[in-house]
């Protein structure tokens, strides 16, 4: 019997954790049936079926009903074998040794623990580089992969980050490239004993060779792998999804959805593929400009986390937030911040949503509640810094306080070009239009329609291209809305 094997496997110590263990579960069956099996494993002996049937269920075994033993067993089982993996990882743990540096590791990572999750992955990156020609690198590709991902999700979208993301994820593919390139030269290793052992049972000894040394494989053929493999088609799609753009990309993702929504896709692929594809197209139909379209993935990507209870990505969440502003659903928008502000509070989002929570309050009218939700944080991105200090030119310009607004837009493009918030060319191009529309209103009739004329003119020639960016620049969406009507 599979359950009494295993049984038999544990101390006397591990017996008596399992049956607290068991015990606090309240379920009496399987405190039962753990008990009996217990007993028959000092008696070395397996138990009768019909007599363990009479035991837990309490009434009188028949063949047709022994579906209902077989349900106690493998709900046993399941315990036995969490409780025996636990231990083992624990053990491997206590060691203090690799599994211990990456465990903890994710650790911080999970509870977005920063500070923690950065000053230990460099401290072990550095015990691991004095021995990178020589050490088996158990937690090197582990330690890079998870560096690198935390570096995607926590550092900010600019041109230096880009450059960090790039030298970790290389760093990684090193790692990973020294890792398989060690596998490959054990799994030679091991075809070299099986060989040598059969000419020591099998050939007389003047027949064996003296050398058969071989430098080991440098190129491997896949093409034997892979043919018909779900997760790898979904591996090339994702990468294609990244290695394509617009209306090709959409094409690229729908396809991917369909994978992983068949049966084998669902059994393989699991829930965390088809919420990383659910929020990819709703961003990606943003990216674009279909508003709608992106609504409608990410309201399922939502739902179906809710359904499903999975946890909630918070980028995922802020992009619904921020799309409700270009479909001019800003009441929806406060909706979404409020239901979720503790997770969107957590992440990379925090500083992002309450600068979107704050336009919605003043596109709504309600000057007030929007300076005061924007965030104070001294540590606030550059970039949101600037996004920030238009609210208030904007405030300025629904008021009609022009000459108030140039002021403001003057200031904050002083502070843009000393490059204490950063230099931004695209911050400069807003800054540059919000100033021209101000000063139109200072100007008489005359200039002040020409100006405006002209401003139209542009944002006509090149609609798609603003329609787009004031899509995922809520400092645009005012502006935009404005030199349409």
């Amino acid at each position: 019997m599979r359950t009494l094997d295993l049984i038999k496997a544990f101390s006397d110590n591990e017996l008596g954790e399992l049956k607290e263990l068991i015990s606090e579960s309240d379920k009496p069956k399987q405190i039962r049936l753990f008990d009996e099996l217990c007993k028959a494993m000092l008696r070395d002996k397996e138990p009768d079926n019909s007599i363990l049937f009479k035991k837990i269920l309490g009434k009188t075994y028949t063949k047709a009903q022994d579906y209902l033993l077989r349900h106690e067993l493998r709900t046993l089982n399941e315990t036995l074998y969490l409780y025996l993996a636990k231990q083992t990882a624990q053990a491997h743990i206590d060691k203090k040794g690799d599994l211990y540096s990456y465990w903890l590791a994710r650790g911080y990572y999970d509870r977005h623990m920063h500070g923690f999750f950065r000053a230990h992955v460099t401290d072990a990156i550095k015990e691991l580089m004095p021995y990178e020609e020589t050490a088996i690198p158990s937690i090197g590709a582990a330690i890079h992969s998870l560096r690198s991902l935390w570096m995607f999700e926590t550092l900010s979208h600019q041109p230096e980050s880009f450059a960090q993301q790039q030298e970790a994820v290389q760093k990684w593919k090193q790692e990973e490239k020294k890792r398989f390139l060690y596998r490959m030269r054990e799994i030679e290793a091991r075809e070299a004993f099986i060989v040598d052992a059969m000419y020591t049972y099998s050939v007389t000894e003047d027949q064996i060779p003296i050398d058969e040394r071989t430098p080991g494989d440098l190129v491997i053929d896949f093409s034997d792998v892979g043919e018909g493999d779900i997760y790898l088609r979904y591996i090339e799609l994702k990468k294609h999804t990244l290695q394509t753009r617009n209306e090709l990309r959409i094409e690229v993702l729908k396809e991917t959805l369909t994978l992983i929504d068949t049966p084998k896709g669902k059994e393989i692929l699991g829930f965390k593929a088809k919420q990383y594809i659910l929020s990819k197209l709703g961003l990606s139909l943003r990216a674009m400009g279909r508003f709608e379209d992106a609504d409608i993935y990410m309201a399922q990507y939502i739902a179906e986390c809710e359904e499903h209870k999975w946890p909630l990505i918070p980028a995922a969440v802020y992009n619904y937030m921020a799309n409700q502003v270009n479909l001019e659903r800003y009441n929806r928008a406060i909706e979404i911040y409020q239901q979720y502000k503790d997770l969107l509070y957590t992440d990379i989002t925090k500083h992002a949503s309450l600068v979107t929570l704050a336009y919605c309050y003043l596109f709504l009218g309600d000057e007030s509640q929007a300076i005061k939700v924007l965030p104070k944080d001294p540590a606030l991105p550059a970039a949101f810094q600037i996004i920030s200090r238009l609210v208030n030119a904007i405030s300025f310009l629904m008021r009609e306080e022009h000459a108030l607004a140039v002021y403001e837009i003057n200031n904050l493009k002083r502070t843009i070009k000393s490059g204490k918030t950063g230099t931004s060319s695209i911050a400069l191009q807003i800054a540059d239009l919000y100033l021209r529309y101000a000063k139109a209103f200072t100007k008489n009739k005359d200039e002040r329609v020409k100006i405006l004329s002209c401003l139209k003119a542009e944002m006509q020639e090149n609609y798609e291209v603003w329609h787009v960016k004031a899509g995922m620049g809520v400092q645009l969406h005012w502006l935009v809305k404005k030199l349409q009507s």
